[in-house]
This record gives C-alpha cells, sequence and structure tokens, in this order.
C-alpha cells in the first residue's frame, strides 16, 4: 500500500516537472521571438521621456534609499498623482481642455496661447484679404538655384563678435506642390532652403550667420528613434554649437506651418507674404526671456509689414515638446515661416523682411558701432 502512494506521489512530481520545465521553454521561445521582432518606437523611451525627473528621482531611490539623502525634500504626491492620472487618462491635471480634447476633433490644433492677444489687436487667425491672383509655383531648379541668393555682403562692412545660429529640428518638413514624401515631408526640398535663405540675408546685410545642415530626422532613423525624439537630436546640436561658437547670441529654429494658405497668407501693398509665428516654450522656466524676444520681432515686422505676423504663441508640454531647446538661450526663438501651401516667393519675400528686422536687434544690441544701414532704414 505504501509503495503505490509512493508511486502515486512520485507520478504527480515527474507531472509537475514536466508541465514546468514546457512553461519555461515556452517563456524562452516567446522572449527570443520578442526580441527577433524589430520595433520603430522605444515605448519605454518614450514612457520615461515624458515623466517628470522629480518622479524618476523618487522612483530610483526605492531602490536605492541613499540617494535621496542629499535632497532637500522629497517629491510631492501631486506631482505622482499628476503623472499617473496623465499617463493612465492623458488627462492634465493643469490643463482643463486636456479633458475634452479628445472628444471634440480638431480641438488640438489650437493648443497655445497668444502671448500678445492683450497687448495688441493682432490676432493668430488671418484678418487680411487673400490675393486673389496666386504667384506661379516655382520650379524645384528655381528654388535651389536663385539669383538673389547669392551674397553680396561688402569687404568693408564691421566684423562683429555676436552669431545668428539657424538650424531646422524638423528638417524634412516640406510644401504640399514638393512633398514626395507623406505628411508633407521631402529629404531634399524642404525648410532647410529657407534657413539657408535667411542666412544668406543675414550676411548681406553684415549679421555673421552660422546655418547649421545637420539632418535630425535621418539621425532618428539611424537611432530608430520615433519623431518625438527630434528635439532630443537637436538639442545636441545647438548644444554643441553653444560649446564650439562662444558668441553666438541669436538661436533660430524654422519650421513650415501645418495650417491651409488662407491662415498663412497676407497681402501687403500689393505683394503677398507668407505669415510668421513664433513659439515660445512654457515648459522653459525661462521663457518670459524668449518671449520678450520673440515680441519685439513681432511688433516691428508687423509695423513695417502689417499683419505679417500672426504673433507670439506659448505652447506648453500637452502633445508636443512644450520646451523647443530654448532654455539653452534667452535669445533662442522658433519661428514658422508660412504654411504647407505657401509659394517659394512668398516665403522669400517673409524672409527678407525678417532678415531686416533681425539685423535692426542685432546691430542695436550693445549699441554696436559702425553697422551698415539694413534695407528697411534705407526705405
Amino acid at each position: 500500500m505504501k509503495n503505490k502512494t509512493f508511486l502515486f506521489n512520485l507520478d504527480g512530481y515527474i507531472r509537475s516537472f514536466l508541465f514546468l520545465s514546457l512553461c519555461t521553454s515556452l517563456l524562452f521561445i516567446l522572449i527570443g521571438f520578442i526580441c527577433t521582432l524589430k520595433t520603430d518606437i522605444s515605448y519605454v523611451e518614450e514612457f520615461t521621456a515624458d515623466m517628470s525627473v522629480d518622479v524618476l528621482k523618487q522612483a530610483i531611490s526605492f531602490e536605492i534609499p541613499y540617494s535621496t539623502i542629499r535632497e532637500e525634500e522629497p517629491v510631492s504626491l501631486e506631482k505622482v498623482f499628476s503623472f499617473s492620472l496623465k499617463t493612465m487618462t492623458d488627462i492634465h491635471v493643469d490643463d482643463q481642455l486636456s479633458l475634452v480634447e479628445h472628444e471634440l476633433p480638431g480641438l488640438s490644433l489650437f493648443e497655445g496661447v497668444d502671448l500678445t492677444a492683450n497687448m495688441d489687436a493682432n490676432k493668430f487667425r488671418a484678418e487680411s484679404p487673400i490675393s486673389l491672383e496666386t504667384p506661379p509655383l516655382p520650379t524645384e531648379k528655381e528654388i535651389v538655384k536663385n539669383p538673389q541668393e547669392e551674397s553680396t555682403k561688402n569687404a568693408d562692412e564691421p566684423v562683429e563678435k555676436g552669431k545668428v545660429f539657424i538650424y531646422t529640428t524638423h528638417n524634412t518638413e516640406s510644401w504640399t506642390y514638393l512633398a514626395k514624401e507623406p505628411n508633407v515631408k521631402d529629404s531634399k526640398s524642404n525648410i532647410t532652403l529657407v534657413s539657408k535663405r535667411l542666412g544668406k540675408e543675414l550676411e548681406r546685410r553684415g549679421v555673421k550667420t552660422i546655418v547649421d545642415g545637420t539632418d535630425h530626422q535621418e539621425m532618428l532613423k539611424k537611432r530608430e528613434k520615433p519623431y518625438a525624439f527630434s528635439y532630443a537630436m537637436s538639442n545636441k546640436t545647438v548644444k554643441a554649437a553653444l560649446k564650439q561658437h562662444k558668441d553666438i547670441e541669436y538661436i533660430f529654429d524654422l519650421h513650415i506651418d501645418a495650417a491651409k494658405k488662407s491662415l498663412t497668407t497676407a497681402t501687403i501693398n500689393g505683394k503677398s507674404y507668407a505669415r510668421m509665428s513664433f513659439i515660445i516654450g512654457l515648459k522653459n522656466q525661462d521663457w518670459k526671456n524668449n518671449s520678450a524676444l520673440a515680441k519685439d520681432l513681432h511688433y516691428r515686422l508687423n509695423k513695417g509689414y502689417p499683419k505679417i505676423s500672426k504673433g507670439v504663441l506659448g505652447k506648453g508640454s500637452r502633445g508636443d515638446n512644450g520646451e523647443y531647446n530654448q532654455s539653452l538661450s534667452p535669445n533662442s526663438v522658433l519661428i514658422e515661416v508660412g504654411g504647407i501651401d505657401n509659394t517659394q516667393e512668398e516665403v522669400n519675400n517673409t524672409i527678407s523682411a525678417l532678415a531686416d528686422v533681425i539685423t535692426d536687434i542685432y546691430f542695436e544690441k550693445d549699441k554696436k558701432v559702425n553697422a551698415p544701414a539694413s534695407p528697411a532704414q534705407k526705405r
């Protein structure tokens, strides 16, 4: 009787062992299969990228208690609750619009605070009449090679210490009539043409300019990072430039607005211009310093070219970067130059006006001497 009981128990152990062995084998096979999959998005990185530093520190402190010895105060429960709520429901406790944005299609497109709304009559929505006669669309060859783009800088123009740094985070942003890739993107005919144009216009006016040509979108592809990491890539570019060139005074990140032509075009004195917007990242603690420069550009532009600037728009972190590398310099501004439907002629007209204003501000600062007269001053 005892032998039968022993054999029965032994048989149960064997079956349990075989079952656990099978489960373990299947688990390893599943893990191996998952590891072979090539994913386009690093979910862990995307998850932690939106996590505040305080929350990360607190999470680490649970495993490494001594990591909080030098911290004056532990992270508040409010921050933990805010992060948890945002992660699970995408609702932001400090943003009431997040409660309904998913229920109202298109609401997220209007995210932002008009930082000039209470200071002048200029609004973000186009109020100027649109010219019925749109200039003909230029060919790609005309865009790349334009005789006006040749530098005419004189040898006797003053050499100043400060520089303007121009770069493009979303360097593949393009126009509907030129884009060869989905979502109005193009690897060649894109916003980098505008940055080069602005650089040459500033050089013509005696402003030393560095135009960065880093292909941040190609960098993302090589590193298998999602589009949301664009500013992480360009952040390295700006830091490297500031380290190499200690005399950089102004930093401009150029973009193309996704809005349609009726909102991004203005006719001024019979001439068609691509309207601009200046974007300020409210996630930057010192955003008011950056906003001061953006407002100065906005007011000066609209004084000489009414309605060419749609205004200064402050954006938080909801659904966007919310910082735009602007914490690296108080004179860093994101500029949207026209929209996806604007012609190159309209963009070039606007760049000329923008270069005039930047030049005026550049030479006024610190009372730079022997500054050449800008075209705007000559008029």
